[in-house]
């Protein structure tokens, strides 16, 4: 009996994470923007096993949301980026690494857009790295700074 309860709850799951995944991807309804950023974050909060294979989807569909125009959104994606940072686990450096790397270059690319979004975005992915990532940003901690002193003098506030 529990088995059947427990394979229905993975369906649900998996219908939820595919379903948001594809509201994040191509919608450009703001509400459900939102909605599918909270489902994912609740999600990755309850810790499941089963969303470790959504990891690379995840991480992938909030490059959007996180230069996104509306600052709500961008904080809500930044949210969703911590939890789903707390999946990987800290011990197995092969796994998480790469998806720290994938973080950092994308922290880079939202930098050069050179816009309030984009700047943003790179400081909301920097301080997930920063609380997630463990020793990895000791060696990007320099550039980081630098980046966050020179946005300290632009011109519109982020």
């Amino acid at each position: 009996m529990i088995e059947k309860r427990w394979a229905s709850v993975m369906s649900s799951v998996e219908t939820e994470v595919n379903r948001s995944l594809e509201w994040l991807g191509s919608e450009r309804n703001e509400v459900r923007r939102m909605t599918a950023l909270r489902i994912i974050e609740v999600l990755c909060n309850s810790d499941l096993v089963s969303l470790h294979l959504y990891i690379s989807k995840i991480f992938t569909e909030l490059r959007n949301p996180l230069r996104n125009q509306r600052h709500e959104t961008r904080m809500a994606a930044a949210c969703t980026l911590g939890a789903c940072m707390e999946l990987i686990p800290m011990s197995e450096r092969n796994v998480r690494n790469p998806w720290l790397n994938f973080l950092y270059e994308e922290l880079q690319r939202n930098q050069q857009l050179e816009s309030v979004e984009g700047y943003h975005g790179a400081l909301l992915i920097s301080q997930e790295l920063l609380q997630h990532g463990g020793m990895y940003m000791q060696s990007h901690f320099g550039q980081v700074c630098d980046m966050a002193l020179k946005l300290k003098e632009y011109r519109d506030p982020i």
